[in-house]
């Protein structure tokens, strides 16, 4: 899947330069799969017609271009460079949850998509989505999409 993204407005071009674009050029990601819900997500608030949706989808275009390999709060909050308070008020207010929990989410539908390809353990799929302990990814998986892994898998192949 491809997805392009037009960095346009006052401060695109320092965007750029931080995360060492030039203008015309394509970054290949990888693992690919691991942004798509964050492309998803930036579309969506895109698609919507409130006005307050570009402040959050502005702070979603510099995690984008980070390539979301930020974990934490603070890493993230930093390199919007906006305060880790701020940056879940936004959140709160646009989406009502947490970046956490956002991030979570959007881990666990990333693993979720993985889940369904054959020939992958579990252990693979948490190390993937940044889970050390495949005890903990199982918990958390179950807790956010209310099925284990190995049930999710079944039903998914069914």
């Amino acid at each position: 899947m491809k997805y392009f993204v037009d960095f346009a407005g006052t401060g695109a071009e320092a965007l750029m330069k931080s995360c060492r674009l030039s203008p015309g050029s394509v970054r290949d990601v990888n693992p690919p799969h691991a942004l798509q819900p964050l492309f998803d997500e930036l579309i969506e608030v895109g698609l919507r017609i409130r006005g307050e949706s570009a402040e959050l989808s502005v702070k979603l275009l510099e995690c984008l271009a980070l390539r979301i390999d930020l974990f934490t709060l603070r890493q993230i909050a930093d390199e919007c460079h906006i305060s880790s308070a701020y940056l879940c008020r936004l959140y709160r207010r646009y989406d009502n949850q947490s970046p956490y929990q956002h991030l979570l989410r959007l881990k666990m539908n990333a693993a979720a998509d993985r889940l369904g390809q054959p020939g992958l353990l579990i252990k693979q799929v948490a190390e993937e989505v940044g889970f050390d302990d495949p005890c903990h990814f199982s918990r958390v998986f179950r807790s956010t999409l209310g099925l284990s892994p190995a049930a999710f898998r079944r039903i998914r192949q069914s």
